[in-house]
């Protein structure tokens, strides 16, 4: 399906409406298309790059949304950034340059970004920018085990919740310093093996099992065989 055809799923015109106005869409589940300046509501977004939209009720996962108004809705792994956000669920995300209020928000990362009256777990604040490109790929390196490490095992004790580390969802944007900080993620991440096959399936296509160390199986937690 188009670009063009996807903006104009759910649009509910007048016979005398213009070329400006604004586009409706309502109800719909889209992927992996670009709108811009839209009225969105009581839709299922996946892999969307949103610009200028005022969105509604609307469940976003994987998104690129920029200078948007967002309004009891859930947002999923999405880079959200110079956008006002109100009555809503972020989880796992990363949120720049915006406004967020009355929210519930889970393991995001906030550049230079105010947030009132919000529920927060497992979430950090930066108040400036990154600056890694002046560090060395072996200080990074430091910089990323230490951080990952801390979140993965709190006082050397392998967490219960394997959560997704905030410093590895803040280097999402940056392809370089993003597959870095993975590449220790899975190092140090413990994959709980019960019966969900899937998620050895998943690692596998992923590449990520050649990375692995630990292991749970039950409540035994083994060595792959490497070096920690």
């Amino acid at each position: 399906m188009s670009e063009a055809q996807t903006t104009k799923i759910g649009y509910h015109a007048s016979e005398d409406e213009s070329e400006d106005e604004v586009p409706v869409i309502h109800k719909c589940d889209l992927r992996k298309q670009s709108i811009d300046c839209a009225i969105i509501s009581d839709s299922v977004l996946r892999t969307m790059k949103l610009s200028g939209c005022d969105i509604v009720r609307a469940v976003l996962i994987d998104c690129d949304i920029r200078a948007c108004v967002i309004t009891s809705s859930n947002a999923s792994r999405c880079e959200i950034v110079d956008t006002s956000m109100d009555e809503s669920r972020v989880s796992d995300s990363r949120i720049a340059h915006s406004m967020i209020n009355d929210s519930k928000l889970t393991a995001t990362t906030f550049v230079m970004t105010e947030h009132q009256k919000c529920s927060m777990s497992q979430c950090s604040d930066i108040l400036t920018p990154l600056a890694l490109e002046r560090f060395s790929p072996e200080l990074r390196d430091h910089i990323f085990k230490f951080s990952i490490w801390n979140h993965l095992r709190p006082n050397g004790q392998v967490a219960e919740e394997q959560t997704t580390p905030p410093i590895v969802i803040a280097l999402r944007r940056n392809k370089v310093y993003y597959a870095e900080a993975v590449k220790i993620y899975q190092q140090a991440y413990t994959l709980n093996v019960n019966d969900e096959t899937r998620v050895l399936d998943q690692l596998a296509g992923e590449g990520a099992l050649k990375n692995l160390r630990y292991f749970k199986l039950g409540y035994v937690l083994v060595c792959s065989g490497r070096n920690a």
